[in-house]
């Protein structure tokens, strides 16, 4: 039986919420989501399907996710989770639309809260680590960039759909939520956001809105993913993981974050593993990125058995904008095709290598276009090593270990972390 059904707009998003369920004994599998395809209901516990639909138009993150909830709707999970950005990044309004469009008897709770990991909200303002999300880097994302931390307002850019904010007053007994749900629904609310600034705020939402007797579609991100598994937890334990893959490791990153590389930084200088990096534009324009140095460099490294740090270089200057500006294309267009082009990079060189046990990918679109040009139509997740760092098996190469983190997540010895813990499963 399927008790969970989660939506998400990345893989990593897909990753580390899925795994929060994972964690309670359910089998989790996650189906990358790709055009034109038949989507087919896996044998799992909780079905997580990549959308893929951060980066999309409003109209494409709209129908990718109408496609992935009428799907998701066939197959009758228990409890239904659409998975947004902890900082608002993407087609949050289009999304929640399509959703709302399909199961058009419910209503969606959103609460992107994220504590651990510093991401809060308060009088419906989304904070990272007490800062207006519009007010950091993230406000520069080349892809989705973050145009106001107000929740209401970053959902009224797309959405159709009447939006109000649940105070934390209003949960404070199930009989006060439900008098201020039906005063909502007959003002025609159909998504309902709530403050969270601890993981005691997320607990208290799901406990009350779960006792009220409504069946709401939940919204958010792991934070809120976590607090649904901690409530409805299984008694059965997470089984053994079969580790029998190869030990070599191959990191590769095409997050352009400032703490992403500070980590690739750390892990270089801690495990003495060559760091690689490309070009973004000498990427771009080669005919074969098998000439570059820097992928010669890598492969090199690999080939005699070495662990390797293989990543874009950090843009400066703006020269992947200035590319894109020159040969007459959209910004956000000239980046989807830099991670597409990455990823067959990083495809060339694991089917060069099949020593290689384990591949480390940060950022969401750098690990779904890897996956993509690996051909990996579904992950298995296992656990969840630090929070957001997930690791899963991946369907195709056949052994191939994948953890995914966001490029945002994590501190400087994160990816320290990680080489560690992989090094202690063949001691």
């Amino acid at each position: 039986m399927l008790q969970i059904g989660v939506l998400a707009d990345d893989l990593t998003g897909a990753n580390d919420t899925g795994i929060q369920f994972r964690k309670t004994g359910l089998v989790s599998q996650v189906t990358l989501l790709r055009k034109d395809t038949t989507v087919t209901v896996p044998v799992c516990e909780a079905w997580i399907i990549d959308v893929k639909s951060r980066g999309c138009s409003a109209a494409s993150a709209y129908e990718l996710n109408r496609q992935a909830a009428s799907a998701m709707k066939a197959a009758s999970p228990g409890i239904m989770y659409k998975k947004i950005d902890s900082t608002l990044r993407g087609n949050i309004g289009a999304e929640c639309d399509a959703v709302l469009d399909v199961f058009q008897d419910r209503i969606l709770i959103m609460a992107p809260a994220y504590p651990e990991l510093g991401r809060t909200t308060r009088n419906g303002i989304q904070y990272l680590h007490g800062v207006p999300i519009d007010q950091t880097e993230l406000s520069k994302d080349p892809i989705s960039p973050v145009l106001t931390g107000n929740i209401e307002k970053a959902l009224s850019v797309q959405s159709k759909h009447e939006s109000a904010l649940i105070h934390k007053r209003h949960l404070e007994s199930v009989r006060l939520f439900k008098e201020q749900l039906s005063r909502f629904i007959r003002a025609g609310v159909r998504i309902l956001i709530a403050d969270a600034e601890n993981d005691r705020d997320l607990d208290q939402l799901v406990n009350i809105a779960g006792s009220s007797g409504v069946e709401p579609i939940w919204v958010g991100s792991a934070g809120l993913a976590s607090a649904l598994s901690r409530k409805i937890a299984s008694e059965c334990g997470m089984p053994e993981w079969p580790m029998d893959s190869a030990s070599q490791m191959l990191v590769v990153s095409g997050s352009q974050t400032e703490l992403s590389r500070l980590q690739l930084e750390a892990l270089s200088r801690y495990s003495g593993m060559k760091e690689v990096r490309l070009a973004s534009v000498d990427l771009l324009e080669a005919e074969d990125a098998g000439r570059l140095k820097g992928f010669q460099e890598a492969a090199q490294e690999l080939a005699r058995g070495k662990h390797a740090i293989f990543a874009l270089a950090k843009e400066s200057g703006g020269s992947l904008k200035n590319y894109a500006a020159q040969q007459g294309k959209e910004y956000s267009g000239t980046v989807r095709e830099l991670a597409g082009k990455f990823g067959e990079a990083v495809n060339r060189l694991i089917r060069a290598n099949p020593q290689i046990g384990w591949l480390i990918a940060i950022g969401g679109d750098t690990a779904r276009a890897i996956c993509d040009a690996l051909g990996t139509d579904s992950l298995r997740l296992a656990d969840e090593w630090l929070p957001g760092v997930i690791h899963a098996q991946c369907s195709e190469p056949e052994g191939l270990q994948l953890i995914t983190k966001s490029g945002s997540f994590g501190d400087h010895e994160t990816l320290v972390h990680i080489f560690n813990r992989i090094g202690a499963f063949y001691e």
